[in-house]
């Protein structure tokens, strides 16, 4: 798929501005960026639910239809009375989908949603249970747009393991929006990010993750890392040190991470 100078205003204000890249068959694929970049609004004129201004994609041999495709969004919502299984066979494309789906229930320990009214169920059990709906049909292409906003940190993580465990899933094209990297890093391979409307970086995973380095958070600023220091009590340390410094700081060390992850703040500003 070819993307080329998308471009989207609402009347004076341009969301997004000259948009080109490509987009490959079972590339796993994250839109990073601050609220407000335009990730959604690409999102939905690659997935034919927005039009754009200008510009034009060029599917190649990605026939997007709706039984080959899974689209996810925050706050999505279903008449409060709408039982869980009710859910799951509105969206099920056929009797195979249906039974895949009825798998998925038992396989993830989700039978009690079944009988439970939709206006019952928490944000994260609701979330669930559309990742399940649109993981039944085993799509070819899919397509999750912030599905863990709102949610607690531990929904957000629950919420994302239930995800990566789904082989489908990993079989499928991906293409993930987010603000949170940890989310895309988990599923992702490809990480584009934008800033007001344009495309600032297309990077590897490699490029966000510096196995040689860790990464160390403090209660206070350490003289001897001095030279080492990225911001106010953080330190990107060479992976030979940090042994040495989780013995001698072990203290003051307050967070530890073996590799450094660059941080999605620094790609922005």
């Amino acid at each position: 798929m070819k993307i080329k100078n998308i471009e989207k205003s609402y009347g004076k204000n341009q969301v997004l501005k000259n948009i080109s890249f490509e987009l490959n068959q079972g590339e796993k694929v994250a839109l990073l960026g601050n609220n407000g970049a335009g990730k959604s609004t690409l999102m939905n004129i690659i997935n034919g639910n927005l039009e754009a201004s200008s510009g034009q994609i060029d599917y190649g041999t990605m026939n997007l239809t709706s039984n080959n495709t899974g689209y996810i969004m925050q706050n999505m919502t279903l008449p409060p009375d709408a039982l869980g299984n009710e859910v799951l066979s509105l969206f099920a494309r056929d009797e195979n989908a249906k039974n895949y789906g009825r798998r998925l229930v038992k396989e993830f320990r989700m039978e009690s949603f079944l009988n439970r009214r939709f206006s019952n169920l928490s944000g994260g059990q609701k979330q669930k249970l559309f990742l399940i709906s649109a993981l039944q049909n085993s799509p070819e292409y899919f397509f999750l747009d912030e599905i863990t906003t709102g949610l607690d940190s531990e929904s957000r993580v629950e919420l994302f393991k239930f995800l990566t465990s789904n082989l489908k899933v990993k079989e499928a094209t991906l293409l993930l929006v987010t603000h949170y990297l940890e989310e895309a890093l988990q599923l992702c391979d490809r990480f584009i990010i934008l800033k007001e409307g344009q495309i600032i970086a297309d990077l590897k995973k490699s490029d966000l993750i510096q196995e040689d380095f860790s990464y160390l958070e403090c209660s206070m600023n350490i003289s001897d890392f001095e030279e080492y220091r990225i911001k106010e009590y953080q330190y990107k340390i060479p992976k030979k040190l940090a042994a040495e410094a989780l013995v001698r700081f072990s203290k003051e060390i307050v967070l530890y991470q073996k590799d450094y992850r660059i941080d999605l703040e620094e790609l922005l500003s």
